[in-house]
């Protein structure tokens, strides 16, 4: 069993990545990172020493997130093919949505394939056509589901693969106001129910969900969120 939690390369997450890494090689935790700061040097460290301990992750090169999001040639050409070349630890992450165009993904695949890839489905619709013009990648080692963007029929188009399937499920439910979280609630059933699902590990975005903010207000009221086995 392998948990793929899906990071935002903030830099409290990039200093939970650097100082957890023996924990994370332990417990065959695979972070998935979406960088979101133009700047690349917290997110250099945090993958030098994932490498160095071999924690294999998995590096977003096309981000989605934010009002601006990080440039994709620009983590190709500074980490990509410059500071990470050689880190046999680390993926390349494509995210596959509605704008994407098959043709970014075949050329990114020839254009690397001294690396392996994670496919990360998040609302691409034609995946009848996007397994038949990959099929023959062999790098391609897992195909990360994330729930509500790519449903059973979907998914049913890589079941014919070599490759892992992962489902990532968003199970925070966010509040307006701090002071309206309940005491507890259920999180997640996830890391037991993943095998019924048709996959081969599990994901989820932690206790901040998929709602990426960059900033957010004064809180007049402070929730601490902590995750425990009930």
């Amino acid at each position: 069993m392998c948990y793929y939690p899906f990071l935002r390369g903030k830099q409290f997450e990039l200093i939970l990545l650097r100082e957890k890494a023996q924990l994370l090689k332990e417990n065959n935790i695979h972070p998935i990172i979406e960088p979101v700061k133009q700047d690349f040097k917290a997110l250099n460290r945090a993958l030098k020493v994932l490498n160095e301990e071999g924690v294999d992750c998995t590096l977003i090169v096309n981000p989605k997130s934010g009002n601006n999001p990080v440039d994709s040639e620009k983590i190709i050409d500074e980490l990509i093919r410059n500071s990470i070349k050689d880190y046999s630890s680390v993926s390349i992450g494509y995210i596959l949505d509605a704008n994407s165009k098959i043709d970014n993904v075949t050329k990114l695949l020839k254009d690397h394939n001294e690396f392996n890839f994670s496919l990360i489905h998040y609302g691409f619709t034609n995946g009848k056509e996007l397994a038949r013009e990959i099929n023959t990648y062999s790098s391609i080692k897992k195909h990360i589901f994330i729930d509500g963007f790519a449903g059973k029929l979907y998914q049913r188009n890589f079941k014919a693969t070599d490759s892992s399937r992962i489902l990532i499920r968003d199970e925070f439910k966010p509040q307006r106001k701090n002071s309206l979280y309940p005491q507890s609630e259920h999180f997640s059933d996830l890391h037991i129910t993943f095998p019924d699902e048709g996959m081969d590990g599990f994901g989820d975005f932690l206790i901040v969900g998929d709602d990426y903010r960059e900033a957010g207000g004064p809180a007049y009221a402070v929730a601490i969120h902590l995750t425990y086995l009930d």
